[in-house]
């Protein structure tokens, strides 16, 4: 039987990268305090920047854009940054033109985290606030007469 000579070692390097040379993947959670809003009217805008993996690590002054679209081409955009360790974010917006307005905040990426974005929330502002009349009831025996009174005085 012939001796088995072992061959030198060689180092092999992946032409794929692996998940720790990539940058982490992010993600953004985003909302308003209403969706439907009265004209002239100010609304809180606020939502969560997350990475994935979590390390623990501080989110805090990440830099994020909230960008507002409404009728009649209407384009606002917000800079805003992070305001915690947990990736919370918050702002305010006053919606002036009547109509759909769309609202998203997007995440530009940076050298460890991959860019993200939010879904498009939709507010609907209005003229009014509804409001409804009730008038109270009354029967044949007259039951209930002193309460549909209040009503229709």
């Amino acid at each position: 039987m012939a001796a088995v000579t072992p061959s030198p070692m060689r180092k092999t390097v992946s032409s794929t990268p692996s998940r720790l040379d990539n940058d982490a993947a992010s993600r953004i959670a985003f909302g308003s305090s209403s969706y439907i809003l009265k004209l002239d009217e100010s609304v809180s805008l606020s939502g969560k920047f997350s990475v994935d993996p979590d390390c623990g690590g501080s989110l805090s002054g990440m830099p994020l854009t909230v960008i507002i679209s409404g009728p009649e081409n209407t384009l606002i955009v917000k800079p805003v940054q992070t305001t915690d360790r947990f990736g919370h974010f918050t702002t305010s917006h006053v919606f002036n033109k009547l109509g759909t307005w769309n609202l998203q905040a997007t995440f530009a990426g940076s050298g460890r985290y991959e860019q993200s974005e939010s879904a498009v929330n939709k507010i609907e502002v209005v003229e009014t606030a509804g409001y409804a009349i009730l008038v109270q009831g009354k029967i044949a025996s007259e039951e209930g007469l002193d309460a549909h009174s209040k009503t229709t005085n």
